[in-house]
């Protein structure tokens, strides 16, 4: 029999706590606080942003836009407030930030949506969002949640192409920023497949809004009916309670004979039915709750075999659980069916059994696989693959499985279940198979050029270029498919294009001492150039505080808006640092189905943790085992 240990004393005491609290709380004792959130007060601030300009007409010749959106406005509650901003080769302030509870509020808004004429030569798209995003900043409430409604159908077109591509790179970064500072986010539409879609993505996104596509006209109203559902901010989490009468009595100095809002149905009786009926229960429910928490401390000096379900704090068998500490979830993963038989099957489940039987999870009807075959179990953040004595046995990268000995899996491994074969990926990860790891690549001081170059001296872009060349150098000399991949997709322009990106973003960083990564989409290969506010000996405890890792930074931006609209072969990061003089590093993920794909890893960024996790093990090359 086990003794009566500090873990059921603890559990218990917090027990007695939860008890003593419900009987003050029911005996009135005691008030839970409640917050402004609890309220039931969901404020929403937003501004529209309408395109006005000539293509508009084009789009919509029969102007259902202003109709559609008049009324969507007269859907929403009366405590929204809603502005508007027109724009084509300029932007106006066609109505500020104004509560809808005021009629002449949606008066006005209704005689500005007439203004909407698609008469506009040009797209002064950051024009139009930055004077809305000024009027939520200045003018929106603090409580309200702010939302940009951005509805264009072209892209930024001012007439200067040079101006275009700088005013859509500081949509991107600054405005985006300043929004997100804010607390402001974009919810963007775009009308027509010539939009600039990826930059209305790339809005949305960096701001924590949404994007949608309303190609036809009649499509309007449905995306702003979701877009209505998203306006307002989550619901608090404690339940709005109901006044008590205390609450909702009028002041002392008002008539008691006063017949407005009279009750319907006065109770004969009042004081004494509520204040008996509320006496009886001051006096007994906290006696009654004694008496229960009495029973329950002889019952557990009594029964200290049994357990208390884990949602009341308990324990099932071994230890008291750390503080702080919860058990997490497996990640999603996959067996594909390198057979063409089955597909692709996904799990999201600590243990799943491979077999002949129907009653395992991955059930595969085969002779050659035995009933209970193997199985493959996820526990410590790793997955495990045990074969369970089949006949036929199971093969992990073509060797032979001892029966019964767990062997850990990495993503990418190849599983045999006798003749068939499967690979197992995880989702959360991107590292698997051939994987080649190289170390940063610093500048390199050229034999004419001082030993201690300064800014001064030599231009950072060429610096910064030089790097790059340098490190491309060296993937090149891996083989034969790198030398490919390097001719492939870093010609002379692209490489000069990344070196302009990462002296903009290194400007920023050195100002700031914050990352700044910028996207580029060249043909079929997404770049991402970012700069580092930490040296190299220091990026693997900065990813790890910022991202909760590298492999989850390069997940973050697999899953971008920006790579999704992209039809990429190649996913490329390249990393800029700045120490006594700039390095750089490369990590590149394949996006196609190539058997021999070239796949890249910044060493250098990767934990212990990280490396143990992905089952990577290098030989003296630098290549993963």
């Amino acid at each position: 029999m086990r003794g009566f240990d500090r873990y059921d004393f603890q559990l218990w005491r917090r027990l007695c706590v939860l008890f003593v609290v419900a009987g003050l709380l029911a005996t009135g004792s005691l008030q839970p606080c409640r917050s402004a959130a609890a309220t039931g007060e969901r404020l929403v601030d937003a501004v529209l942003v309408i395109d006005n300009s000539g293509s508009m007409r084009k789009n919509d010749p029969e102007f259902l836009t202003p109709k559609t959106v008049s009324a969507f406005l007269d859907r929403l509650p009366d405590a929204t407030r809603v502005g508007m901003v027109l724009f084509d080769r300029h932007a106006r302030l066609l109505q500020p930030l104004t509560q809808l509870s005021d009629p002449k509020a949606r008066q006005q808004l209704s005689s500005s949506l007439k203004k909407v004429d698609y008469r506009g030569k040009f797209t002064d798209s950051a024009a139009g969002i930055e004077r809305a995003a000024y009027e939520l900043k200045n003018d929106g409430r603090k409580q309200a949640r702010k939302s940009i409604i951005f509805l264009t159908d072209g892209i930024v077109d001012t007439g200067d192409r040079q101006k275009d591509a700088e005013l859509t790179q500081w949509l991107k970064t600054d405005l985006t920023a300043e929004c997100n500072t804010a607390g402001i986010r974009i919810l963007g539409i775009a009308f027509t497949e010539n939009a600039d879609f990826p930059l209305i993505q790339a809005l949305a996104s960096r701001t924590g809004g949404a994007y949608y596509r309303a190609t036809r006209p009649e499509d309007i109203a449905d995306v702003l009916d979701r877009i209505q559902t998203l306006l307002p901010p989550e619901p608090p989490d404690l339940p709005v309670e109901p006044a008590t009468p205390e609450e909702t009595t009028a002041p002392a100095e008002a008539s008691p004979l006063s017949t407005e809002n009279p009750p319907a149905e006065p109770p004969s009786h009042p004081d004494k039915e509520t204040n008996g009926s509320r006496s009886f229960w001051k006096f007994y429910l906290p006696l009654i709750l004694i008496i229960f928490v009495l029973m329950g401390l002889v019952a557990m000096l009594v029964f200290k075999l049994f357990s208390l379900p884990s949602w009341l704090g308990g324990r099932k068998n071994g230890p008291a659980p750390l503080s702080g500490m919860r058990v997490l979830p497996p990640p999603e993963w996959e067996l594909q069916d390198l057979t063409n038989i089955g597909g692709v099957h996904r799990f999201d489940k600590s243990r799943v059994t491979v077999g002949r039987d129907e009653e395992n999870d991955l059930p595969l009807a085969t002779p050659t696989v035995s009933n209970l075959h193997a199985s493959i179990e996820y526990r410590e953040g790793a997955f495990f693959l045990e074969d369970q004595r089949s006949t036929n046995g199971t093969r992990l990268n073509d060797h032979q499985m001892l029966a019964n000995r767990p062997v850990r899996l990495k993503s990418g491994d190849r599983i045999g279940f006798a003749n068939l074969v499967f690979k197992f990926v995880r989702l959360d990860q991107i590292v698997s198979g051939d994987t080649v790891m190289l170390e940063i690549t610093p500048f390199d001081v050229s034999a004419n050029e001082s030993s201690e170059p300064r800014f001064g001296e030599i231009d950072l872009e060429k610096m910064l270029q030089r790097c790059l060349e340098r490190h491309l150098e060296q993937i090149r000399k891996l083989g034969k498919k790198y030398d490919e991949f390097v001719y492939a997709f870093f010609s002379e322009k692209m490489s000069n294009a990344i070196a302009v990106q990462a002296r903009e973003s290194m400007d920023r960083t050195l100002l700031d001492k914050s990352q700044h990564c910028s996207p580029l989409i060249k043909g079929n290969a997404f770049y991402v150039v970012c700069t580092l506010p930490v040296s190299a000996s220091d990026a693997v405890e900065w990813f790890e505080s910022e991202y909760g890792g590298f492999t989850r930074f390069i997940s973050k931006w697999i899953k971008s808006d920006g790579y999704d609209v992209t039809s990429c072969a190649q996913f490329c990061v390249i990393t800029y640092g700045m120490e006594e003089q700039p390095w750089v590093s490369m990590t590149v993920v394949p996006t196609h189905d190539d058997p021999d794909p070239v796949e890249i890893m910044s060493v250098n960024f990767l934990s212990d943790a990280e490396k143990a996790d992905l089952g990577l093990e290098f030989d003296e090359h630098g290549r993963v085992l």
